[in-house]
Order: structure tokens, then sequence, then C-alpha cells
């Protein structure tokens, strides 16, 4: 089978060089390039599939602090709270 390529001409003078120093035929090295990179037909209107980086790890935000209720009650009931509070409807 053949097929026709338009490849600029830098490009040529490297495949030139590549196939050389190879010691292959230009074709040959295109093939080995095609089978290398695994270069497969996409049909038209197909996406390749996306590949999404992997998810970070989980973040340790460790245990979360001990709630006393009962102190914080005791905190509610406190005169300055009381008077702060008082203060603060007051003053809405």
């Amino acid at each position: 089978m053949s097929i026709t390529l338009n490849i600029d001409d830098a490009t040529v003078a490297q495949l030139e060089l590549a196939a050389k120093a190879s010691r292959v035929s230009p074709s040959q090295l295109v093939a080995r390039l095609v089978q290398q990179n695994r270069v497969t037909a996409t049909p038209p209107g197909l996406k390749k599939p996306t590949v999404l980086p992997p998810l970070p790890p989980p973040h340790d935000f460790g245990s979360p602090p001990d709630f006393d209720y009962r102190k914080a009650q005791a905190m509610l009931d406190d005169e300055d709270a009381v008077a702060y509070r008082e203060k603060l409807l007051k003053g809405k």
C-alpha cells in the first residue's frame, strides 16, 4: 500500500537524516514511528477519551475538638454573658 504525505522540507530533511542514521528507508522509519506511537484512527464525531489526572489524597484535619455542652451552658449562664446579651439586644 502506498500513501502520499505532504511534509515540509525541514521535516523531510530530518526524516532522511534519521533514516540514514538508522540504516532504514524513510518509509520504514515512518512506519516504525507510527507503530511506536500507536497511531489509531478515530471515527469522525468521536473524541478520544479525556484522561483526567489522579485526585490528590484527602486531607486529614484531625479529630474534631471535643464539645463540652455543660461548659458551654455554664458560660451562657455566666453573669457577664447575660449582661452582654442584654446589651446586644438593646442595641438592635
